[in-house]
């Protein structure tokens, strides 16, 4: 009897010490599983915003390599020049250009999320405005002001790098997009392919746009050059080529992995 009475004794005094421990391993689990959400939300902004860093270098060189701007912004700059209007503020008018396309595109997959793209647009104009200006001052000591052709190639080339890595690093993060970016994406999964050949599509566009808007404003052809059509391929196969290589990890480290990037398929995102 007393042994009965000591083991049920036993069992009410264990029950609540059982209790809590299970609300105290609960409890680590979520600090562990929040503290692993924290880091990969803080690796998913650093991806970004070193992303939006690049892509801005790549523009702002894509104007100074001489041979002709990147293709994406050669709508904008053909606005600037013609009209004598802020670069900033042409490629902005031309970026809201860009967000309606995507908008047309995307249909009923468009996001709330998207309609950021609309303060990041401006925050961009401002960093291309920035980023020109820091170049144009570091020109002359640099001798990058009347650069010669090896110069050009390589400021070329590191436009064509930076915009593609830049562009694919943005993207990829499925946060807000700039608006070419964002039209890139969704002109690639209206061709069921990847962003790397949406970009490719809409680069195209682009340098159509600005050829003929140039031609019949000015009578000629303004920022389009050899680099032009040079970025109007390598740009679009850069970001497919990063994205082969770096998608996967780049995602496992923001905690994204195995989920696509929105509105795009898993399988078709290298091309």
């Amino acid at each position: 009897m007393g042994s009965y009475v000591m083991a049920e004794s036993a069992e009410v005094c264990s029950a609540p010490q059982l209790e809590a421990e299970v609300l105290v391993s609960a409890d680590a689990g979520v600090r562990r599983r929040s503290a692993v959400l924290t880091g990969a939300m803080a690796r998913r902004m650093g991806i970004y915003l070193l992303g939006v860093l690049i892509l801005a270098v790549g523009n702002t060189l894509s104007t100074r390599a001489q041979l002709g701007v990147s293709p994406i912004i050669s709508p904008a700059y053909a606005i600037s020049e013609i009209w004598n209007i802020d670069f900033g503020v042409a490629t902005m008018g031309v970026y809201m250009v860009f967000m309606t396309v995507q908008f047309i595109l995307q249909g009923r997959r468009t996001r709330k999320l998207d309609l950021l793209e609309i303060p990041f647009s401006l925050v961009f104009s401002f960093m291309l405005n920035f980023f020109t200006g820091a170049f144009d001052r570091l020109a002359v000591p640099l001798g990058l002001d009347t650069p010669a052709l090896w110069q050009k190639i390589v400021l070329l080339a590191g436009s064509v790098v930076c915009t593609g890595v830049g562009a694919a690093m943005i993207v990829a993060m499925d946060l807000v997009t700039s608006p070419p970016d964002g039209m890139a994406r969704a002109a690639g999964v209206a061709m069921g392919k990847g962003l790397g050949l949406g970009k490719n599509t809409v680069d195209v566009a682009c340098v159509i746009v600005s050829v003929s808007l140039c031609l019949l404003a000015a009578g000629h052809v303004v920022g389009i050059g050899v680099g032009t059509l040079v970025a109007m391929v390598a740009i679009g196969r850069c970001v497919a080529l990063f994205n082969r290589l770096a998608l996967e990890p780049m995602r496992k480290a923001a905690g994204l992995w195995p989920a696509c990037p929105a509105g795009a398929e898993c399988n078709l995102n290298h091309k």
